[in-house]
């Protein structure tokens, strides 16, 4: 911008250098001179907007109905962009949903479901959940539910908690689409290589009308995947194959929902160990998948390699900004441009061996770290919760080490002790959580 305002007034200076106006010439020098001055950089505020240590706490602040007077407001703030008002609304009724099983309707009137467990399907926006009731129906292997499955069929509830679909099996390990039209996880039972009860695994698609379908995987294994958020695209990576004639091989599978096929690729193992944790971007445009000693690959839908990162020796998660232009890479911490994994940000590591799991938002602004320090050799840790803005570190704070959330343009922040390197886990005891507002005042 500084650039193209100096040349339009040089060639403004040259066009009336021959009749120039008294003074002119003076002025168009200043604003030149003022152009190329740096910007002041604006400051940036960190507010709590709302705590909740304990299942008491959070319910005692919805006893006067929703939204609260604090989230109210927020929501009503047109100087926030509105899908973080929407992301925050959204993250917050999911909160009351799974600790309180309360939902509360499009007038906020509110509704109590009796239910064993309620989770989320989709991780980012939850829009949607999954319902275990409290009936005491539980199956193994039953022909109505996916192979060697223990458990009963659910419901699938929205934000308001109107029953929008029904779900074969209820699992925490099921994950959905944005829109709830299709869930996925690995069916079969143990999978164990060593145990000769082990079954093959299958890709199991799961459908709102509490049909299923299951497509069998080749190799026997331990699978992690994931699911494109328009629910068109999914990705397994085998973390433990069978012994096969290469050795040295691991493998990843790509189905697309609907297709009875899959489309394989070998890859690296490093001591027996396959990819694992593949992320596969919102859109279903791009497959990223840790290539262990090779470190991160970056694949297209029909599973073309488009780039890798060498660089990077080991690769504990990866996740997709909410746009899916930057890819996450932990335990080091760095941001890359998805499409050529050009390193945009390289986390600053006061402490050599500090694991950083962060997340970010769709600008790349705004990201939050977790970062677990070993302190001594007695094993104590030091747990930090980081929020940098435009690459500056902006807040710091302690806590337990667990999920993180960053709203769309990285105006809301959300960090809560529930674990998130497991699939949705159900948790007995309370996991407390903390929203933060980040502005810049200038």
């Amino acid at each position: 911008m500084k650039a193209l305002l100096t040349l339009l007034i040089t060639v403004s200076m040259l066009a009336i250098a021959s009749d120039p106006e008294p003074g002119l010439l003076d002025r168009l020098a200043a604003m030149v001179e003022s152009s190329q001055e740096p910007a002041e950089e604006a400051e940036v505020e960190v507010i709590e907007l709302f705590r909740s240590e304990t299942t008491e706490e959070l319910e005692a602040a919805f006893t006067d109905g929703y939204p609260p007077a604090w989230l109210e407001e927020v929501l009503s703030d047109t100087t926030i962009p509105e899908e973080d008002r929407y992301w925050l609304d959204c993250r917050m009724r999911a909160a009351i949903a799974q600790d309180l099983h309360l939902f509360h309707d499009e007038q906020d009137n509110p509704i109590r479901i009796e239910a064993d467990w309620i989770t989320h399907g989709e991780d980012y926006w939850r829009e949607n959940f999954i319902v275990n009731p409290t009936t005491e129906d539980r199956t193994w292997d039953s022909p109505d539910m996916p192979s060697n499955m223990y458990g009963e069929p659910g419901m699938i509830l929205n934000r308001f908690g109107d029953e929008v679909g029904t779900i074969a099996l209820a699992s925490t390990r099921i994950k959905l689409s944005r829109d709830a039209s299709v869930g996925l996880m690995v069916s079969g039972g143990v999978q164990l290589l060593e145990n000769p009860a082990s079954h093959l695994p299958y890709a199991c698609y799961f459908y709102m009308d509490g049909t299923f379908n299951e497509i069998e995987i080749p190799v026997l294994g331990m699978y992690q995947y994931d699911i494109s958020m328009d629910g068109t695209l999914a990705c397994f990576g085998c973390s433990s194959p069978a012994r096969r004639p290469q050795d040295d091989q691991g493998l990843s599978y790509l189905s697309r929902a609907g297709e009875n096929q899959f489309i394989e690729l070998m890859l690296p193992c490093h001591y027996g160990m396959g990819p694992i944790n593949p992320a596969v971007s919102p859109e279903g445009r791009y497959v990223a998948i840790p290539l262990r000693e090779q470190g991160v690959g970056v694949y297209s839908d029909n599973f073309e390699k488009l780039v890798s990162l060498d660089e990077i020796i080991t690769v504990h998660d990866l996740e997709y900004s909410p746009d899916g232009d930057f890819l996450c890479v932990s335990p080091h911490g760095y941001l890359l441009d998805s499409s050529t994994l050009e390193v945009i940000w390289d986390i600053p590591q006061e402490i050599p061996g500090a694991s950083r799991y962060f997340r970010a938002s769709s600008n790349g602004l705004c990201s939050v770290v977790w970062e677990t320090t070993l302190r001594d050799m007695e094993d104590e840790t030091e747990n930090l919760q980081k929020i940098y803005w435009n690459q500056n570190l902006v807040h710091v704070s302690t806590g337990c080490p667990g999920e993180m959330g960053v709203s769309p343009n990285g105006i809301i922040v959300l960090q809560s002790s529930r674990s998130f390197l497991v699939f949705q886990e159900v948790r007995a005891e309370y996991a407390p959580f903390v929203f933060w507002m980040v502005r810049e005042v200038r």
